[in-house]
């Protein structure tokens, strides 16, 4: 028994670890996401406005889109959301430079070995990425900090946001259904 306590308290004391040297905050959306169809309209956009001219034989995940999402029209509310989560999170209204884009994986489609990588996209020490999974998904985010691996359970309509520089993974397996996700990367100007 003392054995398996004690194996308890460091399993607790590990988790507790990984989550102090990275924070991955969740904001739940669902009250202003819920019947805007944003899964359809991602891929609508992401079909008109592919991630890079080299696509199809791109090197980086194929299915997404470019960066010009956040300044899309249909995606004004959503951006005005965020800009506000941002805000509070620096409790003052902040000047920011946002990318935002779609992520798409096809249903039966497997992911054999983590795509790391981070969102830090200038020289600025002040970077947050984010991430809102638009379908349900049972494969969630990997992210990766001074060697320690941590998964985030995806919820749908939920914003993840953390440092940009912290990398990040799409969780290894196999899609059972599409996966819709908007991902993003901001710079914050102090």
């Amino acid at each position: 028994k003392d054995y398996i306590k004690g194996r308890c308290i460091c399993i607790a004391l590990f988790f507790m670890l990984v989550t102090e040297m990275f924070e991955i905050k969740k904001f739940d959306l669902n009250n202003i996401i819920t019947n805007k169809n944003l899964e359809n309209q991602s891929i609508e956009y992401l079909k008109k406005n592919p991630c890079c001219k080299a696509f199809p034989n791109c090197t980086h995940p194929k299915y997404q889109s470019d960066p010009n999402l956040w300044t899309n029209e249909n995606f004004y509310f959503l951006n005005k959301k965020i800009y506000e989560i941002i805000c509070d999170s620096y409790n003052k209204i902040l000047n920011i430079r946002c990318n935002m884009w779609v992520y798409y994986q096809e249903q039966n489609t497997i992911l054999e070995k983590p795509e790391w990588h981070n969102h830090v996209f200038e020289d600025n020490d002040h970077q947050l990425s984010f991430l809102i999974y638009l379908s349900p998904t049972d494969l969630g985010t990997m992210f990766e900090n001074e060697s320690k691996i941590s998964i985030i359970t995806p919820e749908t309509n939920v914003f993840y946001l953390w440092n940009s520089r912290i990398n990040h993974s799409p969780q290894v397996g196999k899609n059972n259904k599409n996966r819709v996700v908007l991902a993003g990367a901001c710079s914050i100007y102090l």
